[in-house]
């Protein structure tokens, strides 16, 4: 079985396992490839959707309401960072996703003529 590893590149405590197990059927090296993870998994149980849930959770236990004093006070922020030129319009931002969505749907059509004309079969003139 032919393989893309480069035997120089790993440990030799690596290959002295992939050299037993290159020569296993499919199924087997699956097999394998499950009980290693899963022996990793139980070697570091908190996962990124775990970290992400639990940050969830404890940003819902902690939101309230906003105060009219709050709501006003970020309008007024707001309402500065753009008279600083920090903000972009309403307007420029419908301009701005109306040339993507144009670019976009341009290279959608321009992939299925380029599709369609790869795809199409050539006829001989006899």
């Amino acid at each position: 079985m032919k393989t893309a590893i480069n035997d120089k590149s790993l440990p030799t405590p690596v290959m002295e396992c992939w050299n037993k197990v290159k020569d296993w059927d499919n199924a087997t090296k699956f097999e394998f490839g499950l009980m290693i993870f899963n022996s990793l998994k139980q070697s570091y149980p908190m996962t990124e959707q775990d970290d992400d849930a639990k940050f969830i959770e404890e940003y819902e236990n902690n939101l309230r309401p906003y105060t009219m004093d709050e709501i006003n006070a970020m309008l007024d922020d707001a309402e500065s960072d753009f008279a600083a030129g920090k903000g972009i319009s309403a307007e420029d931002v419908d301009r701005e996703m109306e040339e993507e969505l144009q670019r976009e749907e341009a290279e959608e059509a321009r992939n299925l003529f380029y599709n369609k004309m790869i795809n199409k079969p050539l006829y001989a003139v006899v």
